[in-house]
């Protein structure tokens, strides 16, 4: 095929930005998750990083002193080997400023914890599935928009029950 571009028709998605949780709402959320999703999603909250960025946290990330969450590039090795790496989105470092209220949070985390990364997955790596994740507490929560409908995202059983909720 001498040009296989012009054949392929992909499909065109509408610019339709999401709708923010109401006060109400992010507490009725927080209110039915455990501790470690707590310390997790309001990392995400306060400090409005991406998840890839939150998800490669490193504890030696952190300016205790200055409250601050530096994110840069770094490399390392999953459990069988496999060199990965991150950069930031612009390849330059940056620095973003943490609530109190977050940095206590994250004190008491790392006296627990062994690892180097903030939120590791259980093979201590760093986590991969904040999204899924989140969508399920949402829908404890009631807050489910009821089109996550995929058994990818939800789990078969979880399925039917949103399909419901919708």
């Amino acid at each position: 095929v001498y040009n296989p571009t012009k054949m392929i028709e992909l499909p065109t998605i509408p610019d339709d930005p999401a709708d923010p949780y109401s006060r109400e709402e992010l507490q009725k959320l927080f209110s039915v998750m455990d501790n470690e999703q707590t310390v997790r999603y309001r990392f995400f909250l306060d400090s409005a990083c991406r998840e890839t960025e939150v998800a490669c946290a490193q504890w030696g990330d952190i300016d205790w002193t200055k409250e601050e969450f530096c994110i840069r590039p770094k490399k390392w090795k999953t459990v069988d080997g496999a060199p990965r790496e991150f950069s930031t989105k612009n390849y330059q470092a940056r620095r973003v400023p943490l609530t109190r209220e977050l940095v206590g949070m994250l004190r008491k985390r790392q006296k627990n914890s062994s690892s180097v990364w903030i939120f590791p997955n259980k093979d201590g790596v760093p986590e991969g599935h904040f999204l899924k994740k989140f969508k399920r507490i949402a829908f404890k929560a009631g807050l489910n928009c009821g089109y996550c409908t995929s058994s990818r995202i939800t789990g078969k059983k979880e399925n039917k029950k949103m399909a419901e909720f919708s």
